[in-house]
């Protein structure tokens, strides 16, 4: 029986209880992690339009100066060069300056500058006459660029924003249209949706995929909980006061999403038509709900119809569109959304990066310090592929292609999705909360009647031998 259980016993259990620990590449992770920051220095290309030969020297001049400003703040990964372009050979998505020279015709002589809103990204600086005698030109471009084109100095932190949802990759705009009254309203939302659709993809395209999904809803009544009071001024007028207790998240079926990838909850909401609701010190009668969304009030302002036109429903888009941009951490200037959304994407990717490597090698500790863990051959891989993506994003930032953020920004999205994976392995994470103290638990039950049996038997294998020898002893005794 003991021969048995040694033989045939013993390597059934060590084959069925033992654990696959994959090797991982520690000594590459750490490497990667340690030189990482120093790879990351890509290049915002800035166009100077039209610049005369003469004017050369200001290029090279103002470009130092930009340097010197850059390496004055600290956390600045960008390294901004500018380059002599024509209005006619640019690219329209590439960052332009063009200056513009203030005569004596001019109504306002003072400098100032102008950021389109549009993805031309052009901005003119206008010169005055003064600063062009006072040799300030280099100056002025440079305190524009870091300052109102980029806003390098007001733009560190804004990612830690409250306010702010979790990147992903992919993200959706949940619209909700709801209404108080009886009196149903008609909603001519198809080509305003359309158009949002479309302009979030041409603004937001690089940063993350967006779709939208729309629902309405009617009799949605307010909770009785709802602080609003009666405007002593404007009779028929509740003020909100504290916008927490507005919402109704059961009731206005604003809590069934149940979707991994994050949602975005833009609600606009129209009262009765014999009263208003006005919040309090809001100028656009909105509010932000931190990590969820944003909430529109419309009040119908006496109307005498139940249609909701597309024109009307424009401001209210507009009022979304800003919504989204403080959910997405997005820097509050310039006020160009394409130029804002580049530098959320630029620093988004960074942070992908970055937060890559921490998940690789917060695995390599952890699979140091638990010996016991296992580690499939799917988390090796899932490392060596976020690793490989991670290399080529930074190749593809080092590459200095024409507006490289949005290669770079996917890439790094999808190594910080691999790296998440490897690192929430479920193979591995149940392990982790399995104790040895358990394994006896389930051993015990096992061990202990078959120990019992075995130690019983050679406790008589030695009973029986030792009587075999007395017998055979006396035996002999008896024979002499």
């Amino acid at each position: 029986m003991v021969l048995i259980s040694a033989l045939v016993g013993l390597p059934i259990w060590y084959f069925s209880t033992s654990i696959h620990r994959a090797r991982l590449p520690e000594e590459q992770i750490d490497q990667l992690n340690d030189n990482l920051l120093d790879r990351i220095n890509y290049e915002v290309p800035i166009y100077l339009l039209d610049l005369p030969e003469a004017l050369d020297g200001l290029l090279e001049e103002t470009q130092t100066l930009i340097d010197s400003e850059v390496t004055k703040i600290e956390g600045i990964h960008a390294h901004i060069k500018l380059y002599k372009g024509r209005s006619d050979q640019v690219d329209k998505h590439s960052y332009k300056i063009k200056l513009i020279t203030l005569g004596p015709e001019s109504d306002d002589l003072e400098e100032s500058v102008y950021i389109s809103p549009k993805e031309d990204r052009l901005t003119k600086i206008f010169l005055s006459p003064e600063v062009i005698s006072n040799g300030l030109v280099s100056d002025f471009i440079t305190r524009v660029v870091t300052g109102d084109l980029l806003a390098l100095n007001r733009n560190q932190g804004s990612h830690n924003s409250l306010l702010r949802i979790p990147y992903s990759p992919k993200c959706k705009v949940s619209l909700s249209f709801l209404e108080e009254g009886d009196d149903p309203i008609e909603w001519d939302i198809k080509p305003i949706v359309k158009k949002f659709e479309k302009y979030l993809s041409s603004v937001l395209g690089e940063y993350a995929n967006f779709t939208v999904e729309s629902q309405m809803g009617y009799y949605e009544s307010l909770l009785d909980t709802a602080n609003l009071e009666a405007d002593q001024e404007e009779e028929g007028t509740l003020i909100l006061k504290d916008t927490s207790t507005f919402i109704d998240y059961s009731e206005w079926g604003l809590d069934q999403d149940v979707e991994v990838i994050p949602s975005i909850n833009l609600v606009v909401y129209v009262p009765n038509s014999d009263k208003k609701i006005r919040i309090e010190n809001s100028v656009s009668n909105s509010f932000i709900v931190p990590q969820w969304g944003g909430i529109v009030i419309h009040n119908q302002e006496g109307k005498n119809d139940t249609l909701m036109s597309t024109k009307e429903l424009a401001p209210i888009f507009d009022i979304f569109a800003s919504q989204i941009f403080h959910l997405l951490g997005a820097p509050e200037t310039p006020k160009s959304p394409f130029i804002r959304a580049d530098i959320m994407t630029r620093s988004q990717c960074v942070e992908n990066l970055v937060k890559s490597m921490d998940n690789l090698i917060s695995l390599s500790k952890l699979t140091e310090q638990l010996p016991t863990i296992p580690i499939p051959e799917i988390t090796l891989k899932e490392v060596d592929e976020s690793m490989r993506l991670v290399n080529e994003s930074i190749s593809v930032i080092e590459g200095k292609e024409e507006r490289w953020w949005k290669k770079a920004n996917q890439l790094s999205a999808k190594a910080l999705e691999l790296s998440d994976k490897a690192f929430f392995q479920k193979d591995m994470v149940q392990q982790v909360y399995f104790p040895d103290e358990h394994k006896m638990a389930i051993y015990m039950p096992l061990l202990g009647p078959f120990g019992t049996i075995i130690l019983l038997g050679v406790l008589r294998m030695v009973r029986e031998s030792t009587s075999n020898r007395a017998t055979k002893l006396r035996t002999k005794s008896e024979v002499n």
